[in-house]
């Protein structure tokens, strides 16, 4: 979550209201929140971003 966080410049907060608004699909693997890359670039391109 942090490197989504830095790459697109959002604070976790935001990152947290997206996935549970379902903006960015997110999964848990081994306690951990993941965001695939597909993921992140689909939203990119969507424009909800600017990196």
């Amino acid at each position: 979550m942090a490197e989504v966080g830095v790459i697109i410049s959002t604070r976790p907060r935001t990152l947290r209201r997206w996935i549970k608004d379902g903006v960015l699909p997110a999964h848990w693997v081994g306690g951990r929140l993941m965001v695939k890359a597909e993921d992140l670039a689909a939203l990119i391109e969507r424009g909800r971003v600017v990196p």
